[in-house]
């Protein structure tokens, strides 16, 4: 069961385009049918660098990842990006999230990830668990994440117009 409200904050003091935090990644011990929300243990995880990126449906691992992970894929499966379409390796892996919660999900495409500094790509399929914001106030980056979501955020109601 989840704690209600856990969260972290990714404070930057500049407007940035990529939002990276580091994650830990470990296989699931079983295969999934949906994702599963638990307290984070003292497990052993692999490190990693993580782009959130709300453009892409399912969450990724880099194929260098998957090696040093020693994954085994229980399936192939077809992923579409803005470059084209793959047949690639699915795996079912835990994401340490910085909340000290641990996300357990099916489906995690391999990708072409290296190129761009990271070996990790956090998809709508982890952040629709939770309430996701990014804001750039005063030209400072601010990204918060909790899960599970609380309630809904509507920036219309609580706008200067609506008054």
């Amino acid at each position: 069961m989840t704690t209600p409200g856990k969260c972290f904050t990714l404070l930057r003091d500049k407007l940035e385009r990529r939002l990276i935090t580091e994650v830990g990644i470990t296989p699931c011990r079983e295969n999934l049918e949906k994702a599963i929300i638990s307290e984070a243990k003292d497990q052993p995880a692999i490190k990693c660098k993580a782009l959130w990126n709300t453009g892409a449906t399912s969450s990724l691992i880099s194929k260098r990842l998957a090696n040093e992970l020693n994954l085994k894929s229980f399936q192939m499966g077809p992923m579409s990006t803005a470059s084209g379409k793959d047949i690639v390796p699915l795996y079912d892996l835990s994401f340490y999230l910085p909340n000290r919660l641990v996300v357990s999900t099916p489906r995690v495409f391999e990708g072409q990830l290296e190129a761009q500094g990271i070996d990790a790509l956090i998809g709508m399929d982890i952040i629709g668990l939770g309430d996701f914001i990014v804001s750039n106030y005063n030209g400072k980056t601010c990204m918060t994440f909790r899960m599970p979501s609380m309630h809904a955020y509507d920036f219309t109601k609580e706008s200067y117009l609506e008054k």
